[in-house]
């Protein structure tokens, strides 16, 4: 069984405009900066569909690093960020704030402040 590897979550910046062109063998401190490029990649018609679906699938790779996570903890990632990505702005922006790595923990924090929502509401 894997040890669980700490999961970077769509917190921490808006996605990029452009894609910056990286060397195949640049390395990035953390699977955040990869999961931005992945979704801020834009379709350009000089590089052709094969030459993007591949880049696509290259800043994928890196980003969900599938050769030290197992398959849940990349299926946790992606449910993570999609969540996040849903949630009303100020409850994301508390969520995170609050630094999560797991759906557990989005989903804790988010019922958290509908709570203290509905309390503030009655006073």
């Amino acid at each position: 069984m894997q040890a669980m590897q700490p999961l970077q979550g769509p917190c921490k910046a808006e996605l990029p405009s452009m894609t910056p062109q990286l060397a195949a063998r640049d390395e990035l401190p953390t699977p955040e900066p990869w999961r931005q490029l992945f979704r801020g990649l834009r379709y350009r018609e000089a590089e052709g569909p094969g030459k993007i679906c591949s880049r696509q699938r290259e800043l994928c790779r890196r980003w969900l690093e599938p050769q030290r996570r197992s398959k849940e903890q990349m299926l946790e990632l992606v449910v993570l960020e999609q969540f996040l990505a849903i949630l009303p702005p100020e409850v994301r922006s508390w969520v995170c704030g609050c630094h999560v790595e797991t759906c557990a923990q989005a989903v804790a924090l988010a019922e958290g402040f509908q709570l203290g929502q509905a309390e503030d509401e009655k006073l």
